[in-house]
């Protein structure tokens, strides 16, 4: 049992995971649920062309290399990769401030990667971050024989269109992100954007 705990964490969230042993110690089936949370939405700039240059076993170990940083700082940060999504990771947190904490971390760690792969004679990787915060729905998401216990809504959508709207090896914040800061001298107003399906436009904080 050890051994199949620790093999099956390497393949789902700590969220899902939770949901399934307390299914299995005879749980409810878990129902969706409002929470806030804090998303963080990070993604590798020019994947496409970087596929294209590069061999398939160098792609995956360059995502492998990326998002092993990537889930040490986000669990040091008290966070929860939610899910991998191609390139692109998501994860959740529970304050506004881990979060924050966990993407300048990563940005920092990033580059003392690409340190060492172009020691190695290998390409750099670029990364964009964008973290967005409020009411997400959290719950199984799927069918009768396959689910994933995953967050999403609105605020999931934005933190996607933050961080595609951020500039390479940059971080990029929503209002609500940034009003539960403790800190947000750090962050300066960078622009309004304007969000497909969305009324009004959304401030990023760089």
């Amino acid at each position: 049992q050890e051994k199949f705990n620790v093999l099956i964490k390497r393949y789902v969230s700590t969220a899902t995971m939770e949901e399934v042993m307390d299914n299995l110690q005879g749980g409810a089936e878990g129902k969706a649920r409002v929470r806030e949370l804090t998303v963080l939405y990070l993604d590798v700039v020019g994947f496409t062309s970087f596929s294209e240059r590069n061999p398939p076993e160098a792609v995956a170990t360059m995502l492998n290399e990326l998002f092993s940083v990537c889930e040490v700082i986000t669990r040091e940060c008290h966070g929860d990769i939610d899910k991998f999504i191609g390139d692109a990771i998501m994860a959740v947190f529970i304050d506004a401030n881990d979060a924050v904490a966990a993407g300048r971390k990563v940005l920092s760690a990033v580059v003392r990667l690409n340190e060492t792969r172009l020691a190695r004679g290998l390409e750099g990787i670029r990364i964009r971050i964008g973290i967005n915060s409020g009411s997400v729905i959290q719950g199984e998401i799927g069918t009768s024989t396959r689910k994933d216990v995953t967050v999403i809504g609105d605020v999931v959508n934005t933190a996607a269109r933050i961080e595609s709207a951020t500039e390479p090896m940059r971080m990029g914040i929503s209002e609500a992100t940034y009003s539960r800061l403790r800190e947000p001298g750090h962050f300066t107003q960078s622009k309004t954007l304007q969000v497909k399906n969305r009324s009004a436009p959304v401030t990023i904080y760089v």
